[in-house]
């Protein structure tokens, strides 16, 4: 049964797209190169390549070997590397396709991009903070017993001359109780490219709206337990008043639908969309409509927000968002 659709837009609104060549140097595990540099204090983990049983797959294990009394559990690897530099080489003013598998049984990770704007090597640049920034665009809770996928599209910086994946995993000294050695992270099928899909408003659209139109990467994530791969119909459309998302959900019933709004939502399948992230203003804006009819909405920095700002309608499988 389809149970969660994700439309996730990183700077505007989503939609399905066409990528470009792979960036990323063997992002299943399979060949030598894993592309990976660690970063933690000496002895408190260690990355290895790891077969799962029964599937035979071969992906990378990131395992917490050492918890130090009185200190933060502080993992933070970066996936993408050049040479001796952290970061993939990529252009500057350009929209990136990123995506990663993970699965594992430690409490949670941030999932992030690190723009780096030298080209000196990364045991250098990394001591002065000016040369790169930093990104965090979801907290994930991985599943000890089912891969997840997170995916995304990045615009870089005028300066980016290399871009990284960062998975940060931090708890403050007084939570070390909530861990314990051998706590693990999978990771497998990483994926970096170029991004070939863009949205633009309609000339008439642009017309109303009497401001200049500029093309905005996105990116169309369907949740793992999709069976349609993707193949989902949807529209976008917006003018000066509102942004208008329709999705059309594949066939079927859900065993539990939601007309109340509430973070209920999500017993019921969904629609996701999302906005975000804009610098000094939202980490990430969340927009969810149910089967059943009901409504959430959050802000990645001020927690939820007023129902009554925005409107969704559902009618047979067509789920409408007006924003």
């Amino acid at each position: 049964m389809f149970k969660k659709l994700v439309i996730m837009a990183l700077f505007a609104i989503g939609c399905a797209g066409l990528s470009g060549k792979e960036l990323f140097v063997n992002g299943n595990f399979d060949g030598k190169d894993a592309s990976v540099i660690s970063g933690w204090a000496s002895g408190t983990a260690r990355f290895s390549i790891f077969t799962e049983d029964k599937s035979w797959n071969r992906c990378l294990k990131l395992e917490l070997m050492k918890i130090v009394p009185g200190k933060a559990i502080n993992l933070y690897p970066y996936f993408g590397r050049t040479r001796n530099q952290a970061g993939i080489e990529v252009k500057p003013n350009t929209s990136y396709d990123f995506s990663m598998e993970i699965k594992g049984t430690m409490r949670a990770c941030n999932i992030g991009i690190i723009e780096f704007f030298t080209d000196e090597p990364y045991y250098k640049e990394g001591k002065n903070l000016t040369k790169r920034t930093y990104t965090k665009f979801r907290s994930i809770k991985p599943s000890p017993n089912e891969w997840g996928r997170f995916s995304g599209t990045f615009k870089t910086d005028e300066r980016t001359k290399r871009m990284a994946l960062v998975v940060s995993v931090f708890d403050v000294a007084k939570n070390q109780d909530r861990w314990k050695v051998g706590d693990y992270i999978l990771f497998d099928n990483i994926s970096l490219k170029e991004s070939q899909s863009v949205i633009s408003a309609a000339p008439d659209a642009a017309k109303a709206a009497d401001v200049p139109v500029t093309p905005v990467a996105v990116n169309f994530a369907p949740s793992e337990n999709n069976q349609m791969q993707g193949n989902i119909p949807f529209s976008i459309n917006y003018d000066k008043e509102a942004v208008t998302v329709t999705v059309t959900l594949p066939p079927g019933k859900s065993k539990k639908p939601v007309s109340e709004n509430s973070s209920r939502v999500w017993a019921d399948d969904v629609a996701e969309l999302f906005f975000g992230p804009v610098k000094s203003d939202r980490l990430m804006s969340q927009f969810v409509i149910a089967s059943g009819g009901g409504r959430h909405s959050t802000d990645g920095n001020r927690g939820t927000f007023a129902l009554d700002s925005w409107s969704g309608t559902v009618k047979d499988r067509v789920i409408t968002f007006c924003i």
